[in-house]
C-alpha cells in the first residue's frame, strides 16, 4: 500500500526506499549493488549528480544499468506508482 501523503519531499535515499531498490534489482539481476552503488543510484533518483570514481572492474558501468532497471520498473510497475516523482530526467 501507497504510504501516505505528507509534506516531506518523497526520497530514494531513505531506507525503505533502499529496500525497494535492493528488490527491484535483486528480481532482475543475478548479483546485489554493493553499499557505494546503491547509494549513488538513490542519490541519483533523488536528482543529485553523482561521479563515482573507483578501481577498475569495481562496478561503475552497473550504475546505469542498476539505475536503468529501477527507473523501467518504476515506470511498469503499478504498484510501485506512489514512487513516480522522482526527479530524474533524461
Amino acid at each position: 500500500m501507497p504510504p501516505t501523503p505528507s509534506n516531506e519531499p518523497f526520497k530514494f535515499s531513505s531506507p525503505h526506499e533502499w529496500q525497494v531498490c535492493l528488490k527491484i534489482i535483486a528480481d532482475k539481476l543475478p548479483f546485489g549493488p554493493h553499499d557505494y552503488q546503491l547509494e549513488g543510484i538513490t542519490q541519483a533518483l533523488d536528482g543529485q549528480d553523482v561521479f563515482a570514481v573507483s578501481a577498475t572492474r569495481s562496478g561503475k558501468s552497473a550504475y546505469i544499468y542498476m539505475l536503468a532497471i529501477i527507473l523501467l520498473e518504476l515506470t511498469n510497475d503499478p504498484l510501485l506508482q506512489y514512487c513516480r516523482q522522482f526527479s530524474v530526467l533524461f
